[in-house]
């Protein structure tokens, strides 16, 4: 940002970040939704749905939902399929998902003989890390890769 970005006196959760990228990417999504797939809809397109989400109960009500996490399910299908192969890719500079975490996190997950090692990449960039072109270039060729290796010859 190279100007001040106050905050709106009806908005108490902006973010200069995100709401500057909800200007800019929704219009964009929903003329490729249009013009590009022939997708219509009278729904509203709603890039982050602020409503929806302030209804989570992060583990601090009865109901319990608590955080999102997908390790079990990641480790069982390791388990069940020695040959699949595990990318995550990350931004560097990504203060929402930092990279770290994930190294972490792959790190501790138990070792499964024979089964292909998690493979955790981070590019220049933040949580949209893509949106750099040197970065999408080099995330295009990394997935590239994965699937060609995946892909029998």
């Amino acid at each position: 940002m190279s100007v001040p970005a106050p905050q709106p006196e009806d908005n108490e959760h902006f973010d200069p970040i995100l709401d500057g990228a909800i200007t800019a990417l929704r219009p964009a999504v929903v003329n490729y939704l249009r013009q590009e797939l022939g997708f219509r809809t009278d729904l509203e397109y709603r890039l982050l749905n602020r409503e929806t989400g302030g209804h989570w109960d992060f583990g601090t009500k009865p109901s319990r939902q608590g955080y999102a996490g997908s390790l079990g399910e990641l480790e069982k299908a390791r388990v069940r399929n020695g040959r699949l192969k595990i990318f995550i890719a990350h931004g560097y500079t990504d203060l929402v998902t930092p990279y770290a975490m994930s190294q972490y996190l792959a790190s501790q997950m138990k070792p499964i003989e024979g089964a292909a090692p998690i493979d955790v990449r981070v590019y220049r960039g933040g949580h949209m890390m893509y949106l750099r072109p040197a970065s999408r270039a080099e995330l295009s060729r990394d997935a590239r890769g994965l699937y060609e290796a995946a892909t029998p010859q």
